[in-house]
């Protein structure tokens, strides 16, 4: 195992593909076609129909969001690599309350095979140890 071996992951939009779903969940309830290349910046809600911009955040702290959230495209084969190497991959996330251990469940369900010692929710990520950070 390498010496510097722990590499913290970030969960959404490094590995899942949040925005995807989130859009896709978003433009069906408000009859929209707000695509990615739209968003120039970190408050989505700036670029959502005005009478939708408090349900854009709804959507994302509802529980069920993460069963139509795909994988990033080579997020599995880049991780399998990372781990194959011999570093240690700890994701670390931000949850909301109704979302919590949802994300574990869906790493798991992808292939990423996470262990709980291998799994943190947090908000402020700079509080956990790590080598590197892909976020």
């Amino acid at each position: 195992m390498k010496k510097n071996n722990i590499i913290l992951v970030d969960v959404d939009d490094v590995v899942a593909n949040l925005i995807h779903g989130w859009l896709s969940i978003y433009n069906k309830i408000a009859n929209d076609n707000l695509l990615q290349d739209d968003i120039k910046d970190w408050d989505i809600g700036n670029f959502v129909k005005p009478e939708y911009k408090h349900i854009i955040y709804e959507i994302i702290e509802d529980p069920n969001i993460y069963d139509v959230i795909e994988p990033v495209e080579g997020a599995l084969s880049a991780t399998r690599k990372l781990k194959a190497a011999g570093y240690r991959l700890v994701y670390v996330t931000a949850s909301a309350i109704t979302t919590a251990g949802k994300k574990f469940y869906w790493l798991n369900k992808h292939g990423f095979d996470v262990e709980l010692k291998d799994y943190i929710e947090a908000k402020d990520k700079s509080l956990i140890f790590g080598n590197y950070m892909i976020d």
